[in-house]
């Protein structure tokens, strides 16, 4: 198996659709969690393309999206077909160098023979061209150490980081950093459109994205539910409904969503598109959610 020596058939990559990552995308993502990460996509694409980017480190708190992004990622046809191997880490909470070359090892053609080992890993590693993500690294790993070969402009090969610490990136030294949240903020005006750059509506715009405390999914259905909307008031009960308090941390995200329902629910163009959602509230999972769109959102 022979890999493109060459980023060409990564240029496509400013121009993904929607539609082409949803097609992509949907035999192995829930419906529930494939989220229009096609614009954030782009950005991590670009930098893989860039010769001279061999690392990159995916920043961003809880809920943002980094491993629905990536998992977005390495199903990508140009992906497959730039890499000879595309192989997925997630990474223990305390790093474990043996469990990562085990995950590694499982992904690879290894022969049986041969102990599962840096110099093993390193060996065959050194003469493929791969990109190796690695989800959820909370404190700094030796790549070396597990059997890593630096990536470089020579080899072509790329790793790619997910955390919610930018000190870790630091700690690793990635050639470039995206940070998540700055790219749902950029997502969140760009779907508003032109009425979030009023004087007057981007400190309550920025307030929406605070309450919705970067969760990709709530920022996602806030962004359609205020889409085109320049009266302050709309944008006022929108924050008054999103501050609405958890009874706990681990209910938190949960509570958020519940809250987003709710004013997406009444920001529905008429009374048929909400009993339409009322009727489909029994096939909800979350069954919170599925109260509230049931019981307490009357019309």
């Amino acid at each position: 198996m022979h890999a493109k020596s060459h980023y060409s058939a990564l240029e496509p990559a400013a121009t993904l659709s929607e539609t082409s990552l949803e097609a992509t995308a949907h035999n192995v993502m829930p419906s529930s969690r494939l989220m229009k990460v096609y614009h954030i996509l782009n950005e991590i694409m670009t930098r893989i393309g860039n010769p001279n980017i061999s690392t990159i480190g995916v920043c961003g708190g809880e809920g943002v999206g980094k491993t629905t992004l990536l998992e977005a990622l390495k199903i990508q046809p140009v992906i497959r077909d730039v890499f000879q191997f595309v192989i997925w880490v997630t990474v223990p909470k305390v790093p474990d160098p043996r469990e990562v070359q085990l995950q590694i090892a499982r992904q690879l053609p290894l022969t049986d023979k041969k102990p599962i080992n840096a110099w093993t890993l390193l060996s065959f590693l050194e003469g493929v061209k791969f990109l190796l993500i690695l989800d959820g690294v909370q404190e700094f790993i030796s790549l070396n150490t597990v059997g890593i070969p630096d990536p470089t402009p020579e080899n072509g090969c790329k790793i790619v980081l997910t955390t919610r610490s930018e000190q870790v990136c630091d700690r690793i030294s990635v050639d470039s950093k995206i940070n998540l949240e700055n790219l749902l903020c950029k997502l969140f005006w760009e779907n508003v459109g032109e009425s979030i750059y009023s004087s007057n509506l981007q400190p309550l715009a920025r307030k929406v994205v605070d309450l919705c405390c970067y969760h990709s999914h709530a920022i996602f259905l806030m962004s359609k539910a205020l889409k085109d909307e320049s009266d302050v008031d709309v944008w006022n009960n929108a924050i008054e409904t999103l501050n609405m308090q958890a009874a706990s941390p681990e209910q938190e995200l949960e509570h958020i969503m519940v809250n987003v329902l709710k004013f997406s629910y009444l920001r529905l163009p008429d009374d048929t598109t909400r009993r339409c959602l009322k009727n489909g509230a029994p096939f909800f999972v979350n069954e919170k959610i599925a109260r509230v769109i049931d019981r307490q959102l009357d019309i």
